[in-house]
């Protein structure tokens, strides 16, 4: 586009009318793992988009496929994950994300547990006088001899 010196709203025109229709071209005939190594302008339009062919698409077998990509996504997501349910009492760490410093995120505290709510947060007493209401996300369980061993370095 650069290097063409458009001159009237018509050549503008064109040259907005080609990227349109090449990008609509790309994005229709684009193979995908999903649609079982077919592109979607087959699937929509039944037929190859570079031959001229009739396609007969399963679409029960692709709706399976995704789902078991899916399922699949969803394990290995959830197989990282740590389960901890706070309780009144227990001691934990609140995360502090900054943009200064270093990628990893400061943790702060340890800080006592006041109360558990059932969506997901849990008051915290920051001092005598100041208690916050904070996302179990923010939190990470404290452990003593973890931090004990870790001061050292």
């Amino acid at each position: 586009i650069h290097s063409n010196n458009i001159n009237t709203n018509q050549q503008a025109e064109q040259i907005i009318d080609g990227a349109l229709s090449t990008t609509m071209h790309a994005l229709q005939t684009t193979v995908s793992r999903a649609f079982r190594r077919n592109s979607p302008g087959a699937l929509v339009f039944k037929r190859d988009m570079f031959f001229n062919i009739p396609l007969a698409a399963d679409f029960t077998a692709i709706q399976q496929n995704r789902q078991l990509q899916i399922d699949r996504n969803l394990e290995n997501e959830n197989c990282r994950r740590w389960n901890t349910d706070y309780s009144v009492g227990d001691m934990v760490l609140l995360m502090e994300y900054t943009k200064i410093g270093k990628i990893k995120p400061k943790a702060n505290g340890p800080y006592l547990i006041e109360q558990v709510f059932t969506n997901d947060t849990v008051t915290i007493r920051r001092t005598e006088n100041v208690r916050e209401r904070v996302d179990i996300r923010r939190i990470n369980p404290y452990n003593k001899m973890e931090q004990e061993l870790f001061r050292d370095f």
